[in-house]
């Protein structure tokens, strides 16, 4: 039936739209990337060592993407996620349909419900992404934990190392907890804001 009225009003298809759409945003991200590699080039010709540090953190990225990308867990869950969103936006559309052709008192119920399904999307794809910043976050944290580790390596003020445990006095165990928190504070506040 849309279709048809599509046809009827000289309206462009939905998947033509969609379509287009997916092409302007791969044309963004393709300019982006461009962008990207001509800062790096002029970078290269001012600060050669800076140029380098850039290239090797932006290598490091690039593999603990791809061994994210390679966890099974992850994969499974984008796939799922993806499914998800995928069949929320049919429902959506066929309720809508049918919210425009049926009787106007059942209509607004039919339209609750189209818009549930939107929800439904909206929330799967905010969980796929949730649990790729989650990851993330995980990753970035083992890193620095052995940075800090590789980097320390005596003893600090306060420790006393021995084979089994690293002893610490209640001052210094206490701020570390209270840094940990403040980070934690800090990364739910950005993902709150990245979310509205």
């Amino acid at each position: 039936m849309t279709k048809n009225l599509e046809d009827e009003l000289n309206l462009p298809h939905l998947d033509d739209l969609l379509k287009l759409e997916k092409d302007a945003r791969d044309a963004e991200e393709l300019e982006r990337i461009q962008e990207v590699e001509t800062e790096l080039d002029e970078l290269r010709h001012v600060d050669l060592e800076t140029a380098n540090s850039f290239e090797t953190a932006l290598t490091r990225a690039q593999r603990l993407e791809q061994e994210l990308a390679d966890h099974a867990g992850l994969r499974q869950h984008d796939a799922e996620m993806d499914e998800i969103a995928k069949e929320a936006i049919e429902s959506y559309h066929e309720f809508k349909d049918l919210a425009i052709n049926c009787t106007p008192a059942h209509a607004g119920k039919i339209a609750e419900t189209a818009v549930n399904m939107l929800r439904v999307s909206l929330d799967a794809k905010n969980a796929k992404a949730d649990k790729k910043l989650r990851t993330w976050r995980l990753k970035l944290d083992q890193a620095k934990l052995i940075r800090d580790l590789e980097k320390d390596e005596g003893p600090q003020e306060g420790t006393i190392d021995s084979e089994d445990a690293i002893r610490i006095d209640r001052n210094r165990l206490l701020q570390q907890i209270q840094d940990t928190l403040s980070q934690d504070n800090e990364f739910d506040k950005k993902e709150l804001e990245n979310n509205k």
